[in-house]
């Protein structure tokens, strides 16, 4: 009989959805902690009954993982190789020209400069473009990709204010999802409530008419087939984005791609943080974007891209006289940074010491002669 608090993962009632933890052993015993729950536990468990439910009804349910309209697509053929990452207009005087994209966090369209929530900061597109100093043929992609505080107050505070709604008015061209965290230390409930946390802000933008780009959080085989369904149920969506900022390594790149080929189709992927994998990329999917905020923030330090003696790029510190704008520096770097990322190394650090093997052998291995 399936159950709320079951002795494994056979027996709970999402496991269709949720698949177990993929090892046996651990499926026996199920996700559940073992002693007495904390009520301040932010994990979504079911021996806190009030909680618990507060947090199902909030995203409608658990046992359909769906959605059940049209998510509004855009074509990747308009999407550059590389978007920047800026972060506000200060120290620059004149508009940032010629860049056909750029990315801007989504929370600064929300939050004040105490962090406190205020609902949407720009009444017009011409008012955002004048705050982050960019043009107006300038395309915006907002970056829902984000630190927990941020994306939880969105959450939080999207429906109440209508934000999607607001965005929409400041006509925003696209808009990748807050990046909902799964933790391996979650229960199976936890995660599939920010699976469908992800899912549910891509339909709100979707009915409000921006795009979205589902953000394809995962661990675990089961959580990618998941998104795999996802996707079958939605062929409209081809872009999609992964964040690389945090811990995320090569493997999910061939995630992705392994992604792809479950599907059958290409997909481009919006590789946040990912300049390091540009080639691994390259050789995996038709088409890509890189994101990141290295040329905006190596501005702000007064660091240029410029070729050496030996015609490689190399960051080099600037210097400005005062009242001069870094807008010179900001144009050059974003110019040239695609060309940077061609040669980037994955790493610069040295290779890591072997790993000493500390599992628990099984029976097979054990010699009692």
């Amino acid at each position: 009989m399936n159950s709320l608090v079951p002795n494994s993962c056979a027996e709970c009632i999402v496991y269709s959805q949720c698949g177990g933890t993929g090892l046996p052993a651990l499926d026996k015993m199920g996700c559940i902690p073992s002693g007495k729950p904390h009520p301040k536990d932010p994990n979504m468990d079911p021996r806190l009954s009030d909680e618990f439910w507060k947090k199902w009804d909030d995203v409608g349910g658990l046992l359909d993982m769906g959605c059940h309209t049209t998510i509004k697509g855009m074509s990747a053929e308009v999407l550059p190789r590389y978007i920047p990452k800026i972060h506000d207009g200060v120290s620059r005087n004149g508009l940032l020209k010629n860049v056909p994209w750029v990315a801007i966090p989504l929370h600064q369209l929300f939050i004040s400069k105490k962090g406190n929530f205020r609902g949407c900061n720009f009444k017009s597109r011409a008012e955002l473009e004048d705050y982050f100093r960019i043009s107006a043929n300038t395309k915006i992609v907002l970056v829902g990709c984000d630190q927990d505080r941020h994306i939880e107050n969105f959450w939080k505070n999207h429906l109440k204010y209508a934000l999607p709604a607001s965005l929409k008015l400041l006509n925003i061209d696209l808009v990748t999802c807050p990046n909902y965290s799964l933790f391996t230390d979650m229960t199976g409930f936890h995660v599939l409530r920010n699976i469908k946390r992800i899912i549910l802000t891509a339909e709100r933008f979707s009915n409000a008419g921006i795009p979205p780009v589902l953000h394809l959080n995962a661990f675990r085989d089961q959580h990618w087939d998941t998104w795999a369904r996802f996707l079958m149920e939605h062929p409209e969506i081809t872009i999609v984005a992964k964040e690389f900022q945090t811990g995320s390594n090569e493997k999910e790149i061939k995630s992705l791609a392994d992604l792809q080929q479950i599907l059958g189709k290409a997909i481009h992927p919006i590789l946040i943080g990912a300049a390091r994998f540009h080639n691994t990329a390259k050789a995996l999917f038709p088409s890509f974007s890189i994101m990141d905020s290295k040329p905006f923030m190596a501005a702000t330090h007064r660091e240029a891209l410029v070729y050496d003696n030996k015609g490689l790029l190399k960051w080099k510190k600037t210097l400005l006289l005062n009242g001069m704008s870094i807008e010179g520096i900001l144009a050059d770097n974003i110019k040239l940074y695609p060309q940077y990322m061609e040669r980037i190394q994955k790493s610069s650090r040295p290779p890591k010491p072997p790993k000493i093997d500390r599992r628990i052998p099984d029976e097979q291995e054990l010699s009692f002669a």
